[in-house]
């Protein structure tokens, strides 16, 4: 079957190639669309912005606009959809208007014939100027933008209702769009709103996003909390990031430390104890070395606790390494040891690994570790 589909894409290839529609190398195509006319392309692009953004801009008139870009026999037609593409992407930048809109619905239906070899899990052949999904892509922003205004118009009025909003969201894009306004609103007006995002985050992942923002603009652990309860991982774990940050590290480390105990954000939230309460609080650091037991957070403690800055920690390691006979944790121990590299670190390792009581296997690992740092 694999045969097959190569021996059709190599017969496709020698097709296009023949009509002009496929470059051979991708330099050949480089060329072709912007070594030579590379000048000319930005000024067509420009034209097209001008159309549409003036003032008394006319849907017609931008549609003649790419019909003429399309039967320009000035351009190759890779270059033509060079034209599209930089035009549909440029307009991301520009607000909204209804010639802009109108051009960009057309360039949704357009199919692009200028085509290259892509080697990825097989050989393929695929427009190099995807016009269509830029223009939707650019729609998309569009659209929620405007969402995003009109959120932020009623958390202004104080005629936001979270629920109503949430059961008419059809595309994630409403969601997203929610939590822009969001993110971009001043803390009273989200103060406004925590009540109800706390009361309602828990049951509607659909919430997620926005709650989040609030939490970490507002510093407040208890929606923190409720964010990382959910059933929207993908938001908990860009919350996880975002809290270092946004809160000190004495507040910051118990939202941690609990969504620790969560299985799918352990590791995350093991990575940011390191990465921002660590270097500052005693309790933090505990936490760390006592999860170097853990099967589940063991390996991202000993990462968090490898990338703290000092020989203290190595020095606590060390001790730890060697009062214990655990191997979860000596392996930890070792990992972290390893991980840090520093001459102390390596000392302790080489201790270790002539020890009576280790196990060969982790013995040999310790080994390979230091001959490893010194190649």
């Amino acid at each position: 079957m694999r045969r097959k589909r190569r021996a059709a894409v190599r017969s496709a290839t020698a097709a296009l190639l023949l009509a002009g529609l496929l470059s051979a190398p991708d330099s050949a195509v480089m060329a072709q669309s912007t070594g030579g006319e590379g000048d000319l392309v930005a000024a067509r692009v420009a034209e097209l912005l001008e159309i549409v953004t003036a003032t008394d801009a006319q849907s017609d008139a931008a549609a003649a606009a790419l019909e003429a870009v399309q039967a320009d026999t000035a351009l190759s037609v890779s270059a033509r959809e060079q034209v599209m593409h930089d035009f549909a992407l440029q307009l991301r930048a520009e607000a909204e208007s209804a010639a802009g809109r109108g051009a960009l619905e057309a360039l949704t239906a357009y199919q692009s014939r200028f085509l290259v070899q892509f080697e990825g899990r097989g050989p393929a052949i695929v427009p190099k100027w995807r016009v269509a999904g830029v223009a939707r892509g650019t729609l998309t922003l569009w659209d929620r933008a405007a969402a995003a205004a009109g959120a932020q118009q009623q958390l202004a009025a104080g005629t936001m209702d979270l629920a109503g909003r949430i059961a008419k969201a059809e595309r994630a894009d409403d969601t997203a769009a929610l939590a822009q306004a969001f993110a971009a609103a001043p803390p009273e007006q989200l103060r406004a709103q925590r009540g109800q995002l706390l009361a309602m985050v828990e049951r509607n992942d659909a919430l997620a996003p926005a709650a989040a923002e609030a939490a970490l603009r507002l510093q407040d652990a208890e929606l923190a909390a409720a964010v990382l309860a959910s059933g929207d991982r993908r938001t908990a774990t860009r919350l996880i990031a975002g809290i270092g940050e946004a809160m000190p590290a004495e507040k910051a480390f118990p939202i941690l430390r609990d969504a620790s105990r969560d299985e799918a954000l352990a590791s995350a939230a093991i990575l940011e104890i390191g990465r921002s309460a660590a270097g500052t609080l005693t309790a933090a650091r505990s936490f760390l070395l006592e999860s170097l037991a853990d099967p589940r957070t063991g390996a991202s403690a000993a990462a968090a606790l490898a990338a703290l800055e000092g020989d203290d920690m190595v020095a606590e390691v060390a001790a730890e390494l060697r009062a214990s006979d655990d191997e979860t944790l000596q392996s930890k121990a070792v990992l972290m040891l390893a991980l840090d590299g520093s001459p102390r670190a390596r000392e302790s390792l080489r201790a270790f690994a002539l020890r009576r009581d280790v196990s060969e296997q982790l013995r040999q690992d310790v080994l390979t570790w230091l001959r490893e740092g010194t190649e």
